[in-house]
């Protein structure tokens, strides 16, 4: 038995929170089940107020707080132990009547015991009462309520009883989507009429056929059938609304007993108003914001809906609506119409919109100029739709413009400063291109020069010259060396000395260095070839000859490699290449200088020591003084390779005062990867130490020759990107 009744209470609970009948049993099983769950009264057991028990078949409920006894059981010791007596529950619940704003509810009395009776919806007490009658007032028209009712005393509440009705003058609409409803709404879809289950805004999906949980099918009237007022019934495809309770019976058809039954007649239909104004208030790249003049209805406004095209892409409620994930620079066509509840539609509104084009594409290539006061910057025009140009110093914008050239005033004297442009449009702004710059006017080459990218050397002349791109695709490498502007017909500059400028194989790859955000630096000399050094007859030509690669291909560094006897051990050249480079800072103070050279194992050889002696007495601008650390007849390449740099920095204290620090900051290091001219072998793992000695003393140039010489796989170049 009380296994049956433990399925009992669960069939109802479960039933129950579906929102359905409940079977007659449950009420009593839920009960019955608490009975049985009562545990028996034991002796020598500590019992709190409020613990009840069973003994012989009885229920107790604990008076006084205590440890119970032989001789104390229950039925004998009313001081601390009081019968539980079980709520009836209520009997016979009805619909006794209904309004269009009222629902009239009885039920049959449940004894001496009850003190009264409580009504509920869901957890919302409605009413108390002590009669079997009640009234629910303030009321919708055409609502569908569950109400529970209990009875209570002083002991608790009964189980519940539950019963549904309607209020009356329902009306009929159609089914459409986004519209709002409450529970019981009757609604017609494919000419079969529903009712509304629970309040619900309609979806895509969701018609009344296909969610049993929210709509139900309205049943035909049928004779010797109970009927509550306001009951829904169809007769002969109309639908009709019980006046008053009644047992129907044939001769009292809906359709021919208005005492008993009113017939649910459509609504509405009239359309709503015009949504005047129909108007677009803003567009993006990818969106169009829409707005308009709310419409009106004789009934109820359900909303409106949005059609892009002949798709309706929205129903809203409100009037302004956005439509995003569209094309860019695109045209589009809009319609609007205005829907009530009843399913009936406006006359159609229309506005067509455009969106903005994207934002614009990076600037390219930038470079600057600079006098005592001001820096010039300019830079490849962006792509797309562009409005301007803003330049911004940090997070301070410095200046905006329409042309492909500003220039930012007011500065002082040797200040750096770094840039970053920006291409503008209504849709926002472009990656930015950055651009330091230097004014000029410094007294003394700068202590703690920034260090520069690893950048090996990028030979296009021959040996199997790399696509740029590929390379730093594959080892995150930025910034390459040119390899070399020698000399062409005496004092003109050439690739190799063959090879023009721009134009050719050469520009192109910097170029692609370029377009994937790199820098270059342009190296002028080598082992070999005619030099412009020996070529150029004094200092302004040699500077002038400079100045030529500098216009035509804006490299962030020049790098003068002086090897041989007809530069690095010819004091004359020497000199004249000193000098010319004073001309060239002077003409392009944002351009960094570096010049590399032979070394010895220990350091710099006479030609070496004397080339730093000359740059300090001639006041050479020289930003960095990198070595060969290679052909020397190294046999440790990592040692050699310290111990040479050591003997570099020893020559830059004693010549310009420099502390280790200022020193190191003016060094850089060359190597050759493999084994080199004389032999010499230098491992990735060595080539790797000496970047790493190289960062932590902080030095600012590291490169190798050469880029063609590394592949495949590219592993010095990978290591030199870490720098």
């Amino acid at each position: 038995m009380r296994f049956r009744v433990l399925i009992l209470a669960v069939v109802a609970v479960f039933v129950t929170g579906l929102g359905l009948p409940a079977p007659a049993g449950a009420d009593a099983a839920r009960q019955a089940s608490v009975q049985a769950a009562a545990p028996d009264w034991a002796p020598f057991t500590a019992y709190t107020v409020g613990t009840v028990v069973s003994y012989n078949g009885v229920e107790y409920r604990c008076l006084q707080t205590h440890t119970s006894m032989p001789g104390w059981e229950p039925a004998t010791t009313p001081v601390l132990w009081q019968p539980v007596t079980v709520l009836p529950v209520p009997a016979n619940v009805r619909v006794t009547g209904a309004t269009s704003s009222s629902l009239s509810l009885a039920w049959d009395a449940s004894g001496d015991t009850v003190t009264g009776y409580r009504i509920y919806e869901g957890g919302t007490q409605r009413a108390q009462v002590t009669t079997t009658t009640a009234t629910i007032s303030d009321l919708g028209k055409c609502e569908t309520h569950k109400y529970t009712i209990k009875t209570y005393n002083g002991n608790g509440e009964s189980a519940g009883r539950d019963v549904r009705a309607t209020t009356m003058d329902c009306t009929l609409v159609s089914w459409v989507v986004y519209a709002p409803y409450t529970a019981g709404t009757v609604v017609v879809h494919n000419g079969v009429t529903y009712q509304c289950l629970q309040n619900h805004t309609s979806l895509p999906g969701w018609e009344p056929p296909n969610v049993p949980s929210l709509w139900e099918r309205v049943r035909p009237w049928e004779p010797s059938t109970a009927y509550n007022a306001g009951t829904v019934v169809t007769y002969n495809g109309v639908t009709y609304q019980g006046l008053r309770n009644h047992t129907s019976a044939p001769g009292q058809e809906p359709e021919g007993d208005p005492a008993l039954w009113q017939r649910v007649t459509r609504s509405d239909d009239v359309e709503p108003s015009f949504p005047a104004n129909l108007r677009v208030t803003g567009t993006t790249s990818g969106s169009v914001s829409l707005a308009w003049d709310a419409s009106t209805d004789d009934v109820r406004l359900a909303g409106y809906e949005v059609y892009r095209g002949n798709t309706l892409v929205a129903a809203v409620p409100d009037t302004s609506y956005t439509d995003s994930g569209l094309a860019a620079s695109t045209t589009y066509t809009y319609m609007l119409r205005a829907r009530d509840a009843a399913g009936n539609r406006s006359d159609a509104a229309w506005v067509t919109a455009t969106t903005a084009a994207p934002a614009p594409g990076q600037p390219g290539t930038a470079w600057a100029t600079a006098n005592n006061t001001s820096v010039t910057l300019t830079w490849g025009a962006s792509s797309g739709t562009v409005t301007g140009y803003r330049i911004y110093e940090g997070g301070t914008q410095r200046a905006q413009v329409t042309t492909t050239t500003a220039t930012v005033s007011g500065l002082g004297k040797c200040e750096t400063h770094k840039y970053t442009i920006k291409a503008y449009n209504v849709s926002g702004e472009s990656a930015g291109r950055e651009v330091s710059a230097t004014t000029t006017g410094c007294t003394s080459p700068n202590p703690n020069p920034s260090r520069l990218p690893g950048a090996p050397y990028l030979y296009m002349g021959s040996g199997n010259p790399p696509n740029p791109g590929t390379v730093m695709v594959n080892t995150g490498i930025k910034s390459f060396t040119m390899a070399y502007i020698q000399a062409t017909g005496g004092c003109n500059p050439a690739w190799d000395g063959l090879r023009p400028l721009t134009g050719g194989i050469d520009a192109s790859a910097i170029n692609t260095i370029r377009s994937m955000g790199g820098s270059v630096g342009i190296s002028f000399g080598g082992w070999s070839g005619d030099k412009l050094g020996p070529y150029c007859p004094n200092p302004p030509a040699f500077a002038q000859a400079v100045q030529k690669v500098i216009d035509a291909l804006h490299p962030a560094v020049v790098d003068f490699d002086i090897e041989n006897a007809d530069e690095f051990e010819n004091y004359t050249v020497q000199d004249r290449i000193l000098n010319g480079l004073k001309i060239v800072r002077q003409n392009n103070p944002n351009v960094k200088i570096t010049i590399t050279i032979p070394t010895l194992r220990t350091g710099l050889n006479p030609a070496g020591i004397r080339l730093v002696n000359q740059a300090k007495a001639l006041g050479a601008p020289i930003d960095n003084y990198t070595i060969m650390a290679f052909d020397f007849g190294g046999i440790d390449m990592y040692q050699d390779t310290v111990n040479a740099s050591e003997g570099l920095k020893s020559s830059l204290k004693s010549v310009f005062g420099w502390s280790d620090a200022e020193a190191y900051a003016h060094m850089g290091i060359s190597g050759m990867n493999g084994t080199s001219d004389w032999g010499e072998t230098t491992t990735p793992a060595q080539w790797t130490q000496i970047r790493d000695w190289a960062k932590t003393k902080g030095l600012t140039r590291l490169t190798f020759w050469a880029v063609n010489r590394d592949q495949p796989g590219w592993q010095f170049t990978q290591i030199t990107a870490g720098f």
